[in-house]
């Protein structure tokens, strides 16, 4: 008897085993499959050029794919990183989007109509989600210049999703073109009506995570958080140690870099995460970056016979670049003194109070489906290596309200 039992608890233990690597081939195929499609996404949705001259492009990716059991795919395409244009030409006016609502519509079919049955190991029942322009994080424009005329288009938002059942349907040729199209769902949710409550839960996320006793860890801002039809709601808390940078550095350099007058020198400033606040204007000083580049086919000649003193060029060059060696030197060292601290602690204070405040107040979200997401990705600020990059929790609604346990992913720095 004793023999059949360890022969019949083996047998589970291969049949389990079994089915535990079917399903890490199975995620490995799908985060495989998700990386070659935000390539895809990546060169569909290229912007169209703008007039305006960019000195502060962001430095994330612009395709962000995630695959959530249950659910399906969802990319998020990031188009509103923070941005910092400069130009002495006064007469000319500053466009900072000319993408149309039209321009995202015929790009997401092209991916639907052409690439999106490349997903093949997403189960027939979930669904692929393109959202475009949903970053409600880092979505600030700052401009300096004399200039007449300044003009700023907010991004177009818009979200498309399609059953996977369709798009391995419609790619078989057992469903048409329209008949596709009619099963594709396009909304623009630019100017959707403001939910109260989805209002409300970002307040009392803010409150209750900043009420755990962490010594160095607190919630930067009230948390954002994006609407999707179909979907649900996905809440961005930023938490971070409370260092940043105040403006008026940034000022300094740009008044440094116009002095210069580096006319045919290309000069890009990342400046990472920005926090604008009513009263107060920061940066985190981890990712700020200052490169200056020749650019050489910007060199103007003129039949005149203006001459430029390239001697003096290289000196006013020279001169920025060590400037900007002080200032990286000053910003590293103050970052490794923060980084320094272990922030576990801090980081399971607050993640305790955040899965208790889910538990507490997830009926107020009346808006809210009983079978749609709530997720909360926590980023954290820094490049402290006792955190994570990104700590995202997920539940739908009505499984959280019956006492089930959200799930949790950490996404750890590269």
């Amino acid at each position: 008897m004793k023999t059949l039992i360890k022969l019949i608890l083996i047998i589970i233990a291969i049949l389990l085993g079994e089915q535990q690597l079917q399903a890490q081939n199975a995620n490995n195929q799908i985060d495989s499959q998700i990386r070659i499609a935000e390539s895809i996404l990546e060169e569909i949705f290229k912007s169209p050029d703008s007039n305006a001259r960019n000195f502060f492009p962001g430095g994330q990716k612009l395709v962000q794919g995630e695959y959530i059991p249950g659910i399906g795919v969802h990319f998020k395409i990031d188009i509103s990183q923070s941005r910092f244009y400069m130009d002495r030409d006064s007469s000319k006016t500053i466009s900072g989007s000319v993408v149309t609502k039209e321009w995202v519509e015929e790009r997401m079919l092209e991916y639907y109509n052409g690439y999106a049955a490349q997903l093949r190991s997403v189960p027939d029942r979930e669904q692929v989600r393109i959202t475009y322009g949903s970053d409600t994080i880092n979505r600030s424009v700052f401009i300096i210049g004399r200039r007449q005329e300044i003009s700023y288009e907010s991004p177009e938002t818009i979200t498309a999703w399609a059953s996977m059942s369709d798009i391995k349907a419609y790619a078989s040729g057992n469903l048409s073109e329209r008949q596709f199209r009619e099963r594709l769902t396009i909304q623009d949710i630019s100017e959707q009506d403001e939910r109260r409550d989805l209002n409300i839960f970002a307040s009392v996320l803010e409150t209750a995570m900043n009420s755990a006793e962490t010594e160095h860890l607190r919630v930067r801002r009230e948390p954002t958080y994006e609407y999707l039809p179909g979907y649900g709601v996905h809440y961005h808390v930023r938490v971070g140690t409370g260092s940043s940078f105040s403006f008026g550095i940034l000022e300094d350099i740009a008044v440094d870099l116009d002095e210069a007058d580096l006319e045919d020198f290309d000069i890009e400033i990342d400046l990472g995460d920005i926090d604008v606040d009513q009263n107060r204007f920061e940066f985190d000083l981890d990712s700020m970056d200052i490169s200056i580049q020749r650019m050489a086919d910007s060199m103007k000649v003129y039949a005149e016979g203006i001459r430029i003193d390239t001697a003096q060029l290289r000196q006013h060059a020279e001169q920025a670049r060590q400037q900007a060696e002080q200032m990286r030197q000053r910003f590293e060292l103050r970052i490794a003194e923060r980084d320094s601290v272990d922030l576990s602690g801090d980081a399971e204070l607050m993640m305790d109070e955040l899965i208790q405040t889910m538990r507490d107040y997830s009926g107020t979200l009346a808006s809210l489906e009983e079978d749609q997401l709530l997720v909360i990705t926590l980023h954290w600020e820094g490049r402290n290596p006792s955190l994570p990059e990104r700590t995202q929790i997920r539940i739908i609604k009505g499984d959280l309200q019956r006492g089930a346990e959200p799930e949790i992913e950490e996404i750890r720095r590269r």
